[in-house]
């Protein structure tokens, strides 16, 4: 049974050649192949990241991206969008949950509370790099949450 849930910036490094925090973390942990998964929808907006690149510099992280997504599909790492959790993310809309941007905030869109709906949903803890909501979600509904950026 899974036990961790990388969020979309996890899901990003933890695709990266190079040794990020999510690796470091993931190599000081005893972990089975099937403890980390990640949800659909944080391949969504890893896609579209890439996506709103200049195509120059696309290819590389289409790379990165197809052997990530060819590695979670292998051993069945991927989770949907069920309705439990669809409607979970429905409760957090109503939340003013916002996110750390390069000099502002802005609100969490409705595809990243689907991420935390799923990690609150499966009972996951959520692996990511700390945004102002997870505080939020942390103490209005019990989200776990473990930030491998800031050790």
């Amino acid at each position: 049974m899974p036990a961790y849930l990388l969020g979309t910036q996890a899901l990003a490094d933890a695709a990266r050649n190079d040794t990020t925090p999510v690796h470091r973390w993931a190599a000081s942990q005893v972990l089975d192949e099937d403890d980390v998964v990640t949800s659909v929808v944080s391949f969504t907006l890893f896609k579209h990241q890439i996506e709103s690149l200049e195509p120059a510099r696309r290819a590389p992280w289409q790379r990165l991206f197809n052997a990530a997504l060819a590695r979670f599909r292998a051993c069945d790492g991927i989770l949907p969008v069920r309705l439990d959790t669809a409607l979970r993310a429905a409760e957090l809309r109503s939340m003013r949950l916002e996110t750390d941007t390069a000099d502002r905030r802005e609100p969490l869109g409705d595809l990243g509370r689907l991420v935390a709906a799923t990690a609150l949903e499966e009972h996951l803890v959520l692996v990511d790099k700390r945004q102002p909501y997870h505080a939020a979600l942390e103490t209005a509904h019990g989200l776990t949450f473990l930030d491998p950026y800031a050790r």
